[in-house]
């Protein structure tokens, strides 16, 4: 299967928040581009080559001139710009959803071991803040008070 339209087929058949398909497709697409770009096949590939497009496309400027190398170089890109690895993990997010795809659909036999080139920076310690039970009452209360005469 050619990999944009299994991107497409993933993309649209998912249930994946518009916004974070929008994020997804550009990530994805961004392999794909790199991927043609320099010779790999993006269905046969290691993870040095997704260490390599992260690197050259969006880690060199907060890796100042240091090799994307393993986990020593994860651990410190997450103590020292954790905003930066945290965008990372997304791109391997969006790669892991991508070829969890490409499994599901048979192209792929196995998934590659993406956990080794994130680097564990935790999400933001508190939840999203959602409404109470009395804010949520409240709330409904005032859609079903307004109809379509107060819309003007």
């Amino acid at each position: 299967m050619d990999p944009r339209a299994l991107l497409e087929t993933w993309l649209n058949g998912g249930t994946l928040r518009p916004s974070t398909a929008i994020e997804y497709r550009r990530e994805v697409t961004s392999w794909l581009d790199w991927c043609a770009q320099s010779g790999v096949n993006p269905y046969d590939f290691g993870l040095e080559h997704v260490a390599r497009w992260a690197q050259e496309g969006h880690l060199a400027l907060a890796l100042n001139g240091r090799p994307f190398d393993g986990p020593d170089t994860l651990a410190w890109l997450a103590h020292h710009h954790p905003d930066t690895a945290k965008s990372h993990d997304r791109r391997i997010t969006a790669l892991t959803g991508y070829y969890t795809a490409a499994r599901d659909s048979g192209v792929l036999r196995q998934l590659p071991d993406f956990k080794l080139i994130r680097s564990g920076v935790d999400r933001d310690a508190e939840p999203p803040r959602r409404l109470s039970p009395m804010e949520r009452v409240a709330f409904f209360t005032c859609l079903g008070g307004w109809g379509p005469r107060q819309s003007g």
